[in-house]
């Protein structure tokens, strides 16, 4: 006597159940744009030197985080940055206020009362300004009051120049504050750019 009833084969029911194709409970992800393109380029290389795509996968994530870095580092180096995050944050990218001219400013005066009151912020501020009036006065750039810091980081050639402004740049438009040690650096770059070295 026959019986009714299907056979199943255990085995087979079960390398079907860890087959992802079968998986229909599991929502597929759409692969993202750049999992697609690295896809692609694996299966171009794999054609043409017979490996596995599996091996490029991690190799291409390293030079893309890599290329990010170098980005950053280039746009934060360029002034780029700088000028971006001004645009996008609606600043005024002039490096002074409506008040200020740095050619009536008695900057000494005003350095010395913003350090005697602790205000280490200002008085960074200020030292910056010094040396552009010290840069314009000997012909080394040409001052305008609309012209951004990053402007005249290609007027002055050196790195003392371009860590003062980027020192300035986050004290005037990133909100940083700044203390006793950073304005001391801050007149140091002052002193090796006013000697000369990098015009």
């Amino acid at each position: 006597m026959h019986a009714d009833t299907l056979q199943t084969d255990q085995q087979l029911l079960e390398q079907l159940q860890q087959d992802p194709r079968y998986a229909y409970a599991i929502e597929e992800q759409k692969p993202s744009l750049l999992d697609e393109f690295i896809d692609w380029i694996g299966e171009q290389l794999s054609e043409h030197l017979d490996a596995n795509i599996s091996f490029y996968r991690p190799v291409f994530y390293s030079l893309c985080t890599l290329a990010v870095i170098i980005l950053v580092w280039w746009l934060v180096r360029s002034g780029v940055l700088q000028r971006l995050l001004a645009i996008l944050l609606k600043e005024d990218v002039s490096i002074e206020e409506a008040e200020e001219n740095i050619h009536v400013i008695d900057f000494e005066a005003e350095i010395a009362r913003a350090r005697t009151a602790g205000d280490y912020t200002r008085a960074s501020r200020l030292l910056y300004l010094q040396t552009l009036k010290q840069l314009s006065d000997a012909h080394r750039i040409d001052w305008q009051p609309q012209k951004t810091p990053a402007q005249y980081t290609r007027e002055v050639s050196g790195m003392a120049f371009l860590q003062l402004t980027n020192h300035f740049v986050r004290i005037r438009y990133g909100g940083f504050e700044a203390d006793e040690q950073l304005f001391l650096t801050m007149e140091a770059l002052q002193a090796e750019i006013k000697k000369g070295g990098d015009a």
